[in-house]
């Protein structure tokens, strides 16, 4: 009898541990299906476009409702693989939202056209317009909505129901089931994309906690999901970050934004970018992305597990960017001193007079600016083209007046010795070398000896002008 209970005992032992493998091997089964079909989806997925008109279930608009029991069994495993996973679904959530936002309001704005225009939030828009159509204008009280939208939209949205509510039409049977179907659809994927966000910014910030604590969780998650990995981010240089994200656009097609910033990705899109002013916010997206840069290598190292870097990095930003935001500094003006009243002091002196004669006008330049009377003056083009007037520079008395004006050119010390010395060379030339001879029988006459030039020339007095303009005046 003893022995038949032992194996009794050792048969349900052994069955019991069989069971438990079994439903081990049948969970694990059920999370790698999950975590494939996931990531088939991802690859596969378009997005509906609402130019093909109203579909004919939610379900072609939101395609990744189907997947929200596994998402959410991806949220119980508490793995930073199941959260990078997610996070790439967190943009396809988003997008689904706002189609969803959409089509509701095209449907519903045969009757409350104001209402897109009024509320901005997605599942603010799909509160008020659920609240509207279970309970009406009579029996709906406005004090139900403080949770979904400001005390300031209340008060507006009050006074728009008076005016542009068509509370006696009716919405045909079709498209009444197709639009409170969406809004059941569009809240259960907002509470689905908070979960999503709660459970990732819970695993990556110890995956990257600098880089948490410079952007925020779930842009840092979107970061690490596109990049491939913590290290692939790392070994990208900074100036390629921001495009990390960026919706495609068609080639061709002028992208323009108030801000001036063209790679709107997943930095742009975080809370230390997006919530600057849009002057400052090209500014703020470029010292973002070489703050992630550092944080991402600080975080591969493992040297600031706190995240102590990443926050510190953060007020830096903050710092510059409030720096860029401050008015000029008004500089101190300071008043013109009062002018004395006595007479300016006048230099004279022999010195000062030979430094005036430097800018006085020459006598031939005075006699340019006269003309005689009666006669035609005589004219002259410049190298430009230009007609100048020569007035008496032309005449006898220009032409033999010597003025003593200190004005002409001067030439440095060390120019003077340089043509002093190239005059010497080409002198020593043309005396000694046997090679001038041919320059002198190529052009007789032309060359002369400066020496014996100098010699020969009788040498003039300083009356010589006047003796000329007598004699040819007789």
């Amino acid at each position: 009898m003893e022995d038949e209970d032992l194996l009794n005992d050792l048969n349900e032992d052994f069955a019991t541990s069989d069971e438990s493998e079994g439903e081990d091997s049948i969970q694990s089964g059920l999370q790698e299906g999950t975590d494939g079909e996931l990531r088939a989806f991802l690859d596969q997925y378009e997005p509906y476009a609402l130019s093909k008109g109203k579909p004919e279930s939610v379900l072609e608009v939101s395609k990744v409702y189907a997947y929200q029991s596994g998402i959410r069994r991806l949220m119980d495993e508490k793995s930073p693989t199941s959260a990078m996973l997610l996070s790439q679904v967190q943009p396809v959530i988003q997008q689904e939202i706002g189609l969803l936002r959409k089509m509701i309001a095209s449907i519903y704005e045969q009757k409350f056209p104001e209402l897109e225009s009024l509320v901005a939030s997605a599942s603010s828009y799909a509160t008020v317009v659920r609240l509207l159509e279970t309970k009406g204008v009579g029996e709906l009280d406005l004090q139900e909505l403080q949770g979904s939208i400001s005390k300031e939209q209340l008060l507006v949205l009050s006074m728009a129901m008076h005016t542009g509510f068509r509370q006696d039409m009716k919405l045909p049977p079709k498209d009444s089931e197709l639009l409170m179907h969406s809004i059941s659809v569009l809240l259960g994927l907002c509470d689905l994309q908070n979960s999503i966000e709660q459970y990732v910014a819970s695993l990556i910030s110890r995956v990257a906690p600098n880089l948490c604590a410079l952007v925020g969780p779930s842009t840092s998650a979107a970061l690490i999901a596109a990049a491939g990995g913590l290290l692939e981010l790392s070994e990208m240089p900074s100036c390629n970050l921001a495009s990390i994200g960026n919706s495609k656009r068609v080639s061709g097609e002028v992208d323009f934004h108030e801000s001036g910033v063209r790679q709107r990705g997943h930095i742009y899109h975080s809370d230390l970018v997006s919530g600057q002013p849009v002057a400052i916010q090209k500014q703020a997206l470029r010292m973002a992305c070489a703050k992630v840069s550092l944080c991402v290598r600080v975080d591969v190292s493992k040297n600031s597990p706190g995240g102590e870097l990443g926050a510190k990095w953060k007020q830096d930003v903050l710092k510059r960017l409030r720096g860029l935001l401050d008015p000029p500094n008004i500089s101190n003006t300071k008043a013109l001193p009062i002018p004395e009243d006595k007479p300016k002091k006048k230099r004279a002196g022999k010195k000062f007079r030979k430094y005036k004669e430097q800018f006085q006008l020459s006598h031939v330049r005075q006699l340019q600016n006269r003309m005689e009377f009666g006669k035609q003056e005589s004219t002259t083009m410049d190298a430009f083209g230009e007609e100048i007037g020569m007035g008496m520079a032309n005449t006898v008395r220009a032409a033999f007046t010597s003025s003593s004006v200190n004005n002409r050119a001067k030439l440095r010390k060390s120019m003077q010795h340089r043509v002093a010395a190239e005059s010497q060379s080409t002198q020593d030339f043309l005396t000694f070398d046997d090679r001038s001879n041919k320059i002198r029988a190529s052009t007789p006459g032309a060359l002369q000896d400066t020496a014996t030039k100098d010699q020969s020339a009788p040498k003039g007095t300083g009356n010589d002008w006047y003796l000329k303009l007598m004699h040819e005046t007789r």
